[in-house]
């Protein structure tokens, strides 16, 4: 209850910027914070207001490099420890208190097909995150990210079905990656999404763009897209293959088992009619039996 009520105390004072000692610009756009909850969480930021820092005389810090939606996210995370990836307004709070938001981003999702936007906006996140050191914001947007791309029993599009607009959008969400961020962990989730979706991409002209895709590079990803596409066909092809092997193995089995049951049904014919037979020239042999 006293960690519940810490967290909704912060979130009041970052809504009514109370008492507020320092403040973040952002073209146009005012975020009055306190010293005491940013310096704690961003070494960048801390060093940046020293006193021979025109940032330190002025208590401002200048963010016009980010828009103020993901400066407006920064904020919200310093207070609550979450931020949301909607298109509302970053600074609102829930009524329940934000320890149920930080519970709930640390919780498994129920897939949903991915957002464009949504990829954009962590990706900025964890940027922001990078140029202000703040480490555990870097991680939370990693995991809301990769929460964002589809389970590994979704993954994949097949080779005849139209790639929706996420697909399409990752060489967008890499340049931007590569571009606002350093985070390996970043670039590791991106390439390991492009990968699952190779196919999808070489037929778009946005991934031999790139200017970290070199001629010969997207060569070699369009061959390795055309032989994961002849595996896929295969597979297919073999599983067709199994799955009427397997029929027709079923009609054997069932036909055996018919013939079995004729065969018993046979036999005891065959055993009646041998009792019916034999046992009439028993009772005869017997009674012509001469005894001395």
């Amino acid at each position: 209850m006293a960690n519940n009520s810490a967290l909704l105390a912060l979130a009041e004072l970052m809504k009514s910027g109370e008492n507020s000692d320092l403040t973040f610009k952002c073209n146009g756009h005012d975020f009055k914070v306190h010293k005491l909850v940013v310096c704690g969480q961003s070494p960048v930021i801390k060093a940046a207001l020293s006193p021979c820092f025109e940032e330190g005389r002025t208590n401002t810090i200048n963010m016009n490099a980010f828009d103020h939606q993901t400066v407006g996210r920064l904020v919200r995370y310093l207070y609550t420890g979450d931020y949301d990836d909607s298109d509302g307004d970053s600074m609102k709070v829930d009524e329940e208190g934000d320890d149920s938001a930080v519970a709930n981003s640390n919780s498994t999702p129920r897939y949903r097909e991915p957002n464009v936007e949504s990829l954009t906006i962590h990706i900025k996140v964890n940027s922001i995150g990078d140029y202000y050191g703040i480490s555990k914001l870097m991680s939370l947007a990693n995991v809301k990210l990769q929460n964002v791309f589809p389970p590994k029993g979704y993954r994949g599009i097949p080779c005849n079905i139209e790639s929706p607009p996420w697909v399409l959008s990752l060489p967008n969400a890499v340049k931007l990656a590569l571009e606002s961020s350093g985070d390996v962990e970043l670039l590791e989730i991106l390439s390991a999404e492009t990968a699952n979706n190779i196919s999808a991409l070489v037929v778009t002209d946005d991934l031999k763009q790139m200017d970290d895709v070199s001629d010969f590079a997207f060569m070699v990803f369009k061959n390795c897209a055309l032989e994961i596409q002849r595996h896929v066909r295969l597979n297919m092809a073999l599983a067709s293959q199994c799955t009427h092997n397997h029929r027709k193995i079923d009609e054997l089995e069932k036909k055996v088992k018919e013939w079995e049951s004729k065969d018993q049904l046979n036999n005891k014919t065959i055993e009646g009619l041998h009792e019916r037979l034999i046992a009439p020239q028993k009772k005869r042999k017997t009674g012509n039996v001469t005894y001395f």
